[in-house]
């Protein structure tokens, strides 16, 4: 029974969608941000192309160098329907957080093109008051990683080109629970680690004609494992239970991932992305437990996902051009599934953005993305009592950044 609960209470968090499970898509760059992530595959433009698809640094006009600030703001409310436990709504669940890119492309001779890239791509915590109805299920969580990106490209001719990236990720995950102690006061249980983990991206980017371009990449999977000893506070046995529990080791996936990307130039003025991927979160669901108590593996079954979206860029003078975008993805958790940790609906982004060609070899420019993420459901049994109620949730993604040429 103790075995179940540290499996099911205490580790629920590990799939936060506001740190892993939720795929930012952005890039921390004005293009990637302002178009919803829909330029990523194919602008070559951004240095941001090396991580996206590094296929396409072989595409590139020179070497560059592109950094970004991005702010991220999670505005997320929690409204009770019918709890069973005591408490309030949760209060402001969301976080803001400030994460910097930085992106360099040089090429080492009329085939070889290296990139090297930084970007803290996921980074969303929740954080819910002490007294909200569903403490018992979870009362924080963050995830959040880093990820550096040595790649390299091969230009295989004028049309066609293959690359090739590696990824190394470091990630934080904290999480807190309540504990009812059917005394007065709340205990709470804390678990915290960090881990490196590695994987892969593979590219190719064929030019269709002058106008149109295409591109494949795939990302594979990074596996990450967090061990640590819970701590306990406030709770009558948790001294016992800390005693019989050396650690606690977390086994978590972050899903391998097919894009599809295509430009097209349709004049001097306009140009237009679309994008497709497919990601396997089902995959991140199942979760490995591995206790002093033994071992447990919880599947949260959850969707795959797939998504697709449009971009556009108008060019409005020799120095402005004008950013736009959408992106649709699926929606990773059936409402029957829902939990506190993983609050997320269909996913809807809009974005909008402009470009300055402040000097010849040098553009600056913003990027602003809203983040749809839909009223989702909860209705989640702690044991202690169920949490009911409705999310209204959405991600304020905004940007600055410059594209510089050597």
């Amino acid at each position: 029974m103790l075995k179940k609960f540290i499996a099911t209470s205490l580790l629920l968090g590990t799939s936060s969608a506001f740190a892993g499970g939720l795929d930012l898509v952005v890039y921390g760059t004005p293009a990637s941000v302002a178009t919803a992530g829909n330029s990523n595959l194919t602008n070559t433009d951004e240095a941001t192309i090396l991580m996206t698809n590094p296929a396409g640094m072989a595409f590139t006009s020179a070497d560059m160098f592109s950094t970004g600030i991005q702010v991220l703001s999670l505005d997320m409310d929690f409204k009770d329907k019918g709890s069973t436990t005591g408490g309030n709504d949760g209060g402001k669940i969301g976080s803001n957080e400030l994460m910097p890119t930085a992106y360099y492309i040089q090429h080492l001779d009329d085939q070889w093109t290296f990139g090297i890239g930084m970007n803290a791509h996921t980074g969303l915590s929740l954080e819910y008051d002490d007294n909200w109805v569903g403490r018992y299920n979870m009362q924080s969580v963050t995830l959040t990683t880093l990820q550096l990106s040595p790649a390299f490209s091969y230009k295989v001719n004028d049309k066609l080109s293959v690359g090739f990236g590696l990824i190394i990720d470091y990630a934080i995950y904290e999480a807190e629970v309540a504990i009812n102690t059917l005394a007065p006061g709340d205990g709470k249980m804390k678990y915290e680690d960090e881990d490196w983990a590695f994987g892969v991206t593979l590219g190719m980017m064929y030019q269709i004609s002058d106008a149109t371009r295409f591109s494949f990449t795939y990302q594979s999977e990074i596996e990450h494992e967090f061990q640590d000893k819970p701590n306990f506070s406030n709770t009558p046995g948790g001294s016992i239970i800390g005693g019989i529990i050396d650690k606690v080791d977390l086994e978590m996936t972050l899903p391998q991932m097919v894009k599809m990307g295509i430009s097209h130039e349709v004049n001097e003025d306009w140009k237009l992305y679309g994008s497709a991927s497919w990601e396997e979160w089902s995959r991140f669901g199942e979760i490995a437990v591995d206790s002093g108590l033994g071992s447990n593996d919880l599947n949260r079954n959850y969707n795959d996902t797939y998504g697709f979206g449009l971009g556009a860029a108008y060019k409005l003078n020799p120095d402005w051009t004008l950013m736009c975008g959408y992106r649709y993805d699926s929606s990773m958790v059936d409402s029957g599934n829902m939990t506190a940790d993983l609050p997320s609906d269909e996913i809807h982004r809009y974005g909008v953005g402009a470009e300055y060609q402040y000097a010849e070899n040098m553009t600056i420019g913003f990027g602003y993305s809203y983040v749809d993420l839909g009223s989702p459901s909860l209705n989640q049994d702690s044991g202690a009592g169920t949490a009911s109620g409705d999310y209204d949730a959405a991600i304020h993604i905004a940007t600055v950044g410059l594209n510089y040429w050597f």
